[in-house]
């Protein structure tokens, strides 16, 4: 049975490889928690190189848009936000990560930075699901969701 489990993962990822292998590595910005109150963007925290968040995004098809190594974890406010640009905001929120805020009031917040290349293309999105905070065979669900983000222009429906 662990094989066949195993397998069709393999077969979900090598999807998901084939349907952005020749689409550009928009720059993706993870965001798993913030802090401070009634969802305000004062400071969130992303996902830095090297840990299990930036494998999602290679395997999604992007590239992680926090760039340096340490912290693993960075703190990032406005200025920082602002600074990295990025081309997808993906913010994780299971009701462990969101702190209580809802989808609408996330996505929301973001509008108060205009000048992002994320925010004026539209591709801010809110993903909720556990499934998005436990390593294990959920979180290919995310790669997936991840790489529809991502690469809305890919041909999803296809096989």
């Amino acid at each position: 049975r662990g094989r066949e489990v195993a397998a069709t993962l393999r077969k979900r990822l090598d999807r998901v490889e084939r349907l952005t292998r020749d689409r550009p590595r928009r720059s993706v910005l993870v965001v798993f928690g913030r802090s401070g109150e009634g969802g305000a963007l004062r400071e969130v925290y992303a996902a830095g190189r090297g840990g299990l968040y930036d494998e999602v995004i290679a395997l999604a098809g992007g590239r992680n848009a926090y760039g340096k190594r340490v912290p693993a974890f960075p703190k990032l406010g406005p200025e920082g936000i602002l600074q990295l640009d990025p081309d997808v905001i993906v913010e994780l929120a299971s009701e462990g990560m969101a702190g209580g805020h809802k989808e609408e009031e996330l996505l929301g917040s973001w509008q108060a930075l205009p000048g992002l290349g994320a925010v004026k293309a539209g591709r801010v999105r809110v993903l909720p699901g556990e499934y998005s905070e436990v390593p294990g065979p959920r979180l290919f669900r995310l790669v997936e969701e991840l790489a529809r983000v991502v690469h809305p222009e890919a041909d999803w429906g296809r096989p």
